[in-house]
């Protein structure tokens, strides 16, 4: 093993997990969980992820059940999303679509993770992420187009 995936692997991703959970506790985000895939934030974006879920296990069974033993870490993120490692910050843009902009990232995870099975982290990171990102982007996308999400949100996806 290299030493930068070495550091990438056993240091850097741990300790990325580690301040992104003292973030979460500063902010007195409350915790939401559907199966293994625990979410983070105040109380009316629990609220949304929730019915997001609730409305993700009706239109498409396989990827909610999918989603359910995978441990995800999902978080109100205003300022910005945020994408590493399992853990998945969604920005005010995609919660001003409420239940539709929540399932559009948790399924830009499901995707990364169904991308990234059997692959190293770094890999996924470093090597080649603008290869691994258009995939991402492109299943999301045509998931949502078969879906019937507006178009607008769809085109997020580019």
């Amino acid at each position: 093993m290299s030493a930068f995936r070495f550091v990438t692997a056993k240091v850097l991703l741990p300790l990325s997990g580690v301040l992104v959970g003292l973030r979460w506790r500063a902010a007195r985000y409350g915790r939401w969980r559907a199966g293994n895939c625990c979410f983070y934030g105040p109380p009316d974006f629990l609220a949304i992820c929730s019915k997001a879920m609730e409305q993700l296990s009706v239109l498409d069974k396989s990827v909610y059940l999918s989603l359910l033993p995978q441990n995800f870490r999902i978080w109100y993120e205003p300022h910005g999303p945020a994408v590493f490692h399992r853990h998945f910050g969604i920005s005010e843009s995609y919660v001003a679509w409420r239940e539709q902009g929540v399932i559009a990232c948790v399924l830009y995870a499901h995707f990364e993770a169904k991308l990234a099975h059997g692959k190293a982290m770094w890999h996924m990171i470093i090597a080649e992420p603008r290869v691994v990102r258009q995939k991402i982007h492109v299943a999301v996308r045509a998931w949502l187009e078969d879906h019937r999400f507006p178009a607008e949100l769809a085109g997020c996806f580019d």
